[in-house]
C-alpha cells in the first residue's frame, strides 16, 4: 500500500514537472516572437506554440490535426507542400513565404528540421516560422533608396568612384564611365590605381598611388586645381579631383569616394578667353603704343637728316680747308684767313659742333624708349607658360607702366616705391600682368574722369611693392573720381561696369579677382574714399605658390 501510494506519488510529481516544463517552453517559445510547430508524416499540426498566431486570425485550436491545404484554404500552398517533403525525407529545409492579411501582407521565415526515432527514421517535422514582415520592408526601403542613388549617381555629371578602405573599387558611375572607358563589370573589384592613371607634372611620371595622392591633397585642403589623366584609350584629359573618406556611425573610415570632372574643354576656353583678353588689352593699347613709338622715331628722323645735312657742311669745309692750305703761301695771310672765317661762319661751322653731339644723344635717347617699349610689349604679350615659376613682380610692374603710357602720360604722374630686392613670387607672370594693366588702366580712366569732372588738374598714380614674411603685397593708388559706397562690393561681380557703353565690358576686375584670388591663392581688396578722393585696390600674394595641380 505504502509502495503504491509513492509510486502515485512519483508519477503525479513528474507529470506535474513535465506540465511546469511545457508552460517554460510555451512561455519561452511565446516570448521569442517566433512559432514552434511540429507536424506529422502526413503534414498534420500535431503541435503548435507562438506569439504571432493569434493576430494573424489563427489559433492553435484551428491549426491542430490540419494540414496546410485545410488551414489556407485560399492560398496556394504548394510551397508548403514541397519543403515539408523534403523535411521528411531527411533533408533540413530554409525558405521564405507570404501570405495577405486582413490590413497588409506579411513574410515569413521558416526552417524545417526532420524528427528522427532511435533507429534513424523521420516520424515527423520540427518547424520554426519567424515574421519577417519589418525586415523585409527595410530592405525593400533601402532597396529602393539604393536604386534611387544609382539613379541619382548615374544622372550626375561628376564623376564618382568609390572603393573600400584598400582602394579596392566597389562603384563606378555614368560619366566616370565616360571619362575613364572603363564600365562597372569591368573595375568590380579593380584596385583604383589600375583605371585612374594620373601624371606627375614635375617629371611626366604615372602618380603610382593616385588615391593616396588625392587624399593627401584633401587633408592638406589643397584640392588640385587640375590634374592631367590618361584615359583608358590613352587619350589625355584634364581632370580637376578630390577623394574624401567614407565614415560610418562610429566616425570609422569604411571606404573613399573620389569626385571628378573632365575640365578639358573649360581649360581651353579660359586658355582661350585669356588670349582674347590680351588681345584685346594690346587692341586697346596700340594706338597709345604706335604713338608712344611714332614720336621718338619721328625726332629720331630729324635728327639722322640734320645730322647728314651737317656732315654735307663739314665735309665741305673740309675740302675747302684743303685747297686753302695749298694757297697759304701764295696768297697773302691775312685775306686767307678771313676768307676761311666767312666760310666757317657760312656753313655754320660752330652751330654744328654745338648741336651734332645733341642730335645724337637724342636720338640714341629716342632709340632707347623705343627698345624699352618693344622689349617690354614682347615681354607683356609674350604667351608664357602656365606653371607657376619664380618671377620678379617689379620688373613686371615697369613693363606694365611702360606699354600703358599711352593710357596716362597726358593725365597723370606715376609714383613708383618698390622695395629693392623684392623676393621672386611663384606664379603665372602673364596673368598677372593682366591684372597689373587692368587695374593702372582703371586708375587712368578715374583720373580722367576727374580731371573732366574739374576735380583735379593732373592725377598721380602711385604704385608700392614690399615683403612681409611669406606674402609679397602690391598697392596700386590713384586721386581719380573714387567708387561710391554703394556698389563697391559690386566691382568684382561679372558683367558690371560704370563706364559708357562700348568703354568697358564690366570683366576686367573679374578677371583680376580669379586670377589673384582663385589661381593663385591669394587676395584682392579694394579701399575708395568718398567720390573724387582716389582708390587703392591692394593685391596679396604668397611668395611660395606652387602649383596646386601637380601630383
Amino acid at each position: 500500500m505504502d509502495i503504491t501510494n509513492k509510486h502515485k506519488s512519483n508519477f503525479a510529481e513528474q507529470n506535474l514537472l513535465y506540465d511546469e516544463n511545457l508552460e517554460l517552453l510555451r512561455t519561452l517559445v511565446n516570448s521569442m516572437g517566433d512559432v514552434l510547430y511540429t507536424l506529422d508524416c502526413e503534414q498534420r499540426y500535431v503541435g503548435i506554440f507562438g506569439s504571432w498566431t493569434n493576430h494573424m486570425g489563427l489559433t492553435p485550436e484551428n491549426c491542430l490535426g490540419k494540414t496546410n491545404k485545410d488551414i489556407f484554404k485560399y492560398h496556394n500552398t504548394s510551397i508548403h507542400d514541397t519543403a515539408n517533403q523534403l523535411a521528411l525525407k531527411g533533408e533540413k529545409v530554409v525558405y521564405e513565404w507570404k501570405l495577405k492579411g486582413p490590413k497588409k501582407i506579411h513574410f515569413f521565415h521558416n526552417v524545417l528540421t526532420p524528427i528522427l526515432d532511435s533507429q534513424g527514421n523521420t516520424t515527423g517535422i520540427v518547424g520554426v516560422g519567424r515574421d519577417i514582415t519589418q525586415l523585409k520592408l527595410t530592405q525593400n526601403k533601402f532597396a529602393a533608396e539604393k536604386e534611387q542613388l544609382a539613379v541619382t549617381l548615374r544622372s550626375i555629371g561628376d564623376g564618382v568612384i568609390t572603393t573600400d578602405t584598400k582602394g579596392k573599387i566597389s562603384l563606378i558611375n555614368q560619366a566616370a564611365e565616360g571619362i575613364t572607358g572603363w564600365n562597372q563589370k569591368e573595375v568590380q573589384g579593380k584596385h583604383f590605381a589600375e583605371i585612374f592613371c594620373i601624371i606627375n607634372e614635375n617629371n611626366k611620371q604615372v602618380c603610382q598611388d593616385p588615391l593616396g595622392k588625392l587624399i593627401d591633397n584633401n587633408n592638406k585642403k589643397t584640392a588640385a586645381d587640375y590634374i592631367t589623366f590618361v584615359a583608358r584609350n590613352n587619350a589625355r584629359k584634364i581632370i580637376s579631383a578630390n577623394a574624401t573618406p567614407i565614415k560610418d556611425n562610429k566616425n570609422s573610415i569604411i571606404g573613399y569616394v573620389i569626385v571628378f570632372r573632365d575640365i578639358t574643354e573649360q581649360k581651353k576656353t579660359e586658355a582661350q578667353f585669356a588670349l582674347l583678353q590680351k588681345l584685346n588689352s594690346i587692341g586697346q593699347l596700340a594706338a597709345g603704343i604706335a604713338h608712344e613709338i611714332n614720336t621718338p622715331m619721328q625726332y629720331i628722323g630729324d635728327n639722322t637728316r640734320f645730322i647728314q645735312h651737317a656732315f654735307n657742311n663739314i665735309y665741305a669745309f673740309r675740302n675747302y680747308y684743303k685747297q686753302t692750305k695749298k694757297l697759304i703761301t701764295e696768297i697773302n695771310m691775312s685775306k686767307l684767313i678771313s676768307d676761311i672765317d666767312d666760310k666757317e661762319i657760312e656753313l655754320d661751322i660752330e652751330y654744328l659742333i654745338k648741336e651734332i653731339p645733341k642730335a645724337v644723344n637724342q636720338s640714341l635717347e629716342g632709340i632707347d624708349r623705343v627698345s624699352k617699349l618693344v622689349l617690354a610689349m614682347k615681354e607683356f604679350a609674350h604667351p608664357g607658360t602656365k606653371e607657376k615659376i619664380p618671377s620678379d613682380l617689379n620688373r613686371a610692374i615697369e613693363n606694365t607702366l611702360t606699354i600703358s603710357r599711352s593710357e596716362w602720360k597726358y593725365i597723370a604722374d606715376i609714383e613708383t616705391e618698390l622695395e629693392q630686392n623684392l623676393p621672386m613670387v611663384w606664379c603665372v607672370i602673364d596673368e598677372i600682368n593682366q591684372v597689373f594693366l587692368n587695374i593702372i588702366v582703371n586708375a587712368a580712366q578715374a583720373i580722367e574722369e576727374a580731371i573732366e569732372k574739374k576735380y583735379l588738374n593732373k592725377g598721380v598714380i602711385t604704385v608700392k611693392t614690399k615683403s612681409d614674411g611669406a606674402f609679397v603685397f602690391i598697392s596700386i593708388k590713384d586721386n581719380g573720381i573714387g567708387i561710391p559706397g554703394d556698389i563697391i562690393d559690386k566691382i568684382f561681380d561679372p558683367f558690371f561696369t560704370t563706364k559708357d557703353i562700348g568703354k568697358g565690358t564690366g570683366q576686367g576686375l573679374l578677371i583680376a579677382y580669379d586670377i589673384i584670388s582663385n589661381k593663385h591663392n591669394g587676395s584682392i581688396e579694394v579701399n575708395s574714399k568718398k567720390v573724387g578722393k582716389g582708390t587703392t585696390f591692394t593685391i596679396r600674394l604668397p611668395i611660395d605658390n606652387r602649383n596646386t595641380g601637380e601630383i
